[in-house]
């Protein structure tokens, strides 16, 4: 009780803020990692996060050190291979810290469904990028601005083939029609970009970067295909096509019945907080240098055979040790004994000062004071 009431009394403002930061840190991670799909990336990483602090527990020097080694490169590794989602990672990062937040995305969905059925039976190519909630123009390069409203007429007229931007792709933000005849980055996967057309590959590169709604007419097979998440799919009719358009505009539209940020994946985000206090716990705490007093018996060890002990005074010491919390913690009092060597005694009394090396303390820990400092033993010699 009293080491609980000790640790309340230490932990401050500036430790609550620190963990609070930490947790936000992992939450955004964890949710970055689920959304590139690289979920087990980050289990791999808590395994190996874990096996390190074990070793640190246990003192395991070698592991500890292969470890610091592991993580550094491994740092550098996932800066290189994940370096466009970790741009789109502060990306988002910076629109919620700025409180960023587009106005709803107003579609007339019945119009712009009808206008890809023409599109599509007519077997003119289109493609159409509905704006999410993730910022797209770094992956949009040429094109046109157009602050126009979005018509059958406008969106026909530009992917009409004899149009100058006809190739391009229209995006549509909020209530406009941005931008038309913009060219969108193509998705990575090499073998199914070679299966699909310009146009279905640059709607699943965007689809993998943002979370915008790609919309897609073949023109060889007058078909539409949709885009979202990285992923590709035709729509088997304009029911079809219909439901997912209102599907996705719902999802990225503010409602005021939503619920708030701090309400929202609360398992997830209890865990955040969890992990950050173990870590706080472990690297932040625990490495605090801390005073700790024991009740230390007396052990007198080889008593020549001729003397008999009269009196040891006193029998137990009050000793001050200080070292990391973590080492205290750890630490089985009951082993801490004084140690005294009585081989070279003599008849009398002797006055030993108590110094570290009579005290059998692990690595870590460090021998403050002594109450009282030294150990008075009597001998005398047995009677014959």
């Amino acid at each position: 009780m009293s080491s609980f009431l000790g640790f309340l009394a230490g932990f401050g403002v500036t430790d609550a803020l620190d963990i609070a930061i930490v947790s936000v840190l992992l939450y955004l991670a964890w949710s970055w990692f689920r959304r590139t799909k690289a979920a087990f990336v980050a289990i791999g990483i808590l395994i190996l996060t874990g096996i390190y602090i074990l070793a640190r527990i246990l003192n395991l020097v070698l592991t500890a050190y292969i470890f610091q080694g592991f993580f550094a490169v491994f740092l550098i590794a996932i800066i290189v291979i994940f370096q466009e989602e970790l741009r789109h990672f502060f990306e988002r990062l910076a629109v919620v810290s700025l409180g960023g937040r587009r106005a709803p995305l107003m579609v007339e969905t019945e119009e712009l469904v009808q206008t890809l059925g023409e599109l599509a039976q007519e077997r003119n190519g289109a493609l159409i990028v509905l704006r999410g909630r993730d910022p797209i123009d770094r992956h949009i390069t040429e094109g046109y601005e157009l602050d126009g409203k979005i018509s059958k007429a406008l969106l026909k007229s530009i992917f009409d083939p004899h149009s100058e931007g006809h190739d391009g792709a229209v995006v549509i933000g909020e209530k406009r029609l941005e931008r038309f005849g913009a060219y969108l980055p193509l998705g990575k996967d090499l073998a199914q970009n070679a299966r699909l057309g310009t146009r279905h590959a640059a709607a699943l590169g965007l689809s993998e970067l943002t979370d915008a709604l790609c919309l897609v007419v073949s023109e060889e097979r007058g078909l539409i295909s949709i885009a979202k998440n990285g992923e590709l799919a035709e729509v088997k009719d304009l029911g079809a096509l219909r439901t997912e358009v209102e599907h996705f505009l719902l999802e990225k539209t503010p409602k005021s019945s939503e619920k708030p940020v701090w309400a929202r994946n609360l398992r997830e985000k209890a865990g955040a907080i969890l992990l950050s206090f173990g870590l706080w716990f472990h690297f932040v705490h625990s490495s605090k240098a801390s005073l700790r007093d024991y009740d230390v018996p007396i052990a007198l060890h080889n008593i020549p055979p001729a003397l008999s002990l009269e009196a040891v005074e006193p029998p137990a010491v009050r000793a001050t040790l200080a070292g990391p919390q973590r080492n205290l913690y750890l630490y089985d009092a009951g082993n801490l004994k004084v140690h005294l060597d009585l081989s070279r005694a003599e008849t009398g009394e002797l006055e030993m000062i108590l110094t570290r090396e009579f005290f059998n303390l692990p690595e870590g820990l460090v021998l403050v004071r002594t109450d009282p400092p030294a150990v008075k033993v009597r001998l005398s010699r047995k009677s014959p």
